[in-house]
């Protein structure tokens, strides 16, 4: 790699995660403007409950994309192409879809988390192969995370399920209650997701680095 090459990667992480930062902030603004526009949160209903678990998930969905992609852009050193841009926006435009959802029916807002799930997973798969070009250090992080399926695979089956589930909802064949439990389901999920990610991180990427 030329010192022009070297200049422009070295630039990457700035560009890259205030990009990010941007997109993602738009995505919470959306949700501030839910919670400040939406007066059955302040209710004591069983519609009040599905909205606090779902701008609840959606608030999580933010966090953990925010954290994922600014710990893969931190240590990419290469020049930005439109396809770093399709990953983020691609992303994140299932984040906007989610807080659209909001206080709709409740298929709708499954239909959305699906595509979170199946859009989202395959970005930060093919975002963290990404890192094999920077060096050998970053090997055993890269092929730990795309050999251990398990994420990919709670990606595609969740997503599934969230289609299969939104369609039983909009033809009444699963009582509205059990959206409750779906969501405390989820949420624990997208909790233990980030969990597991960052110890990943902590224990193969940094190490690497240092």
């Amino acid at each position: 790699m030329n010192s022009v090459q070297k200049r422009i990667g070295g630039q990457f992480p700035t560009v890259y995660i205030t990009f990010l930062s941007v997109v993602i902030g738009l995505a919470l603004e959306g949700w501030v403007s839910i919670l400040s526009t939406t007066p059955q949160l302040f209710t004591i209903t069983f519609k009040s409950t599905i909205l606090w678990l779902q701008m609840f998930q959606n608030l999580l969905f933010i966090i953990v994309a925010w954290v994922a992609y600014t710990q893969i852009a931190m240590v990419r050193r290469s020049i930005p192409s439109p396809f770093d841009a399709i990953q983020v926006l691609g992303f994140t435009l299932t984040l906007f879809l989610l807080n659209a959802a909001i206080g709709h029916s409740l298929a709708l807002y499954n239909y959305a988390w699906a595509a979170y799930l199946l859009i989202g997973g395959l970005a930060t798969y093919f975002a963290v192969g990404q890192l094999k070009g920077e060096g050998k250090e970053f090997e055993t992080y890269v092929s730990k995370i795309q050999s251990w399926r398990g994420p990919l695979a709670l990606n595609a089956g969740g997503g599934l399920v969230c289609v299969g589930f939104g369609l039983g909802l909009e033809y009444d064949l699963v009582p509205p209650e059990l959206q409750i439990i779906v969501l405390i389901i989820g949420a624990t999920g997208v909790i233990m997701w980030m969990v597991i990610m960052h110890r990943i991180w902590r224990t193969h990427l940094v190490d690497a680095i240092n």
